[in-house]
């Protein structure tokens, strides 16, 4: 199993970093805006899940690995941040 192929990997590990940070900013600026907090959980708890694939498929190498595998993280990445939002939009609204 070959972990590093060159510069086609380092470009590919470079932009998804970038877009992980760019992501980042993105929530932490949302979270400074007057925005309705329960679109604002919405729409974090969105960006949350996207960087975790990100992590799961590039990061961690699982885009190619046997599907029970990448399935397991994937589903752990958008089952926790769906139970968390349902948990928050319970909360405020009961």
């Amino acid at each position: 199993m070959t972990i590093f192929n060159g510069s086609k990997d380092i470009r590919t590990l470079t932009i998804s970093w970038g877009l992980l940070l760019l992501l980042t900013l993105t929530a932490a600026v949302l979270s400074q805006l007057n925005i309705n907090p329960s679109g604002l959980i919405l729409l974090v708890l969105a960006i949350t899940v996207f960087k975790s694939r990100l992590v799961v498929d590039i990061f961690m190498g699982l885009k190619t690995v046997d599907y029970r595998w990448r399935g397991l993280m994937l589903a752990y990445v958008v089952i926790i941040p769906f139970i968390m939002g349902c948990i928050y939009l319970t909360a405020t609204n009961g």
